[in-house]
Protein backbone atom coordinates (compact mmCIF):
# COMPACT_ATOMS: atom_id res chain seq x y z
CA UNK A 1 0.00 0.00 0.00
CA UNK A 2 1.37 3.38 -0.93
CA UNK A 3 -0.12 6.61 0.37
CA UNK A 4 0.65 10.31 0.68
CA UNK A 5 0.36 11.84 4.15
CA UNK A 6 -0.18 15.57 4.47
CA UNK A 7 2.40 16.98 6.86
CA UNK A 8 3.59 20.53 7.34
CA UNK A 9 5.54 21.96 5.61
CA UNK A 10 5.31 19.30 2.87
CA UNK A 11 3.65 15.91 2.22
CA UNK A 12 5.47 12.70 3.18
CA UNK A 13 5.20 9.36 1.40
CA UNK A 14 4.20 6.37 3.51
CA UNK A 15 4.86 2.77 2.47
CA UNK A 16 2.98 -0.02 4.24
CA UNK A 17 3.42 -3.78 3.94
CA UNK A 18 0.23 -5.74 4.48
CA UNK A 19 -0.61 -9.41 5.04
CA UNK A 20 -4.15 -10.77 4.71
CA UNK A 21 -5.15 -14.21 6.01
CA UNK A 22 -7.99 -15.24 3.70
CA UNK A 23 -9.25 -17.99 6.02
CA UNK A 24 -9.64 -15.84 9.16
CA UNK A 25 -9.85 -12.37 7.59
CA UNK A 26 -6.98 -11.18 9.79
CA UNK A 27 -5.02 -8.22 8.39
CA UNK A 28 -1.52 -7.17 9.50
CA UNK A 29 0.04 -3.89 8.43
CA UNK A 30 3.56 -2.64 9.11
CA UNK A 31 5.61 0.27 7.91
CA UNK A 32 8.01 -0.60 5.10
CA UNK A 33 11.12 1.36 4.27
Amino acid sequence: IRADMWAQPMPLELYLRSKVDLTTGEVEMERAM
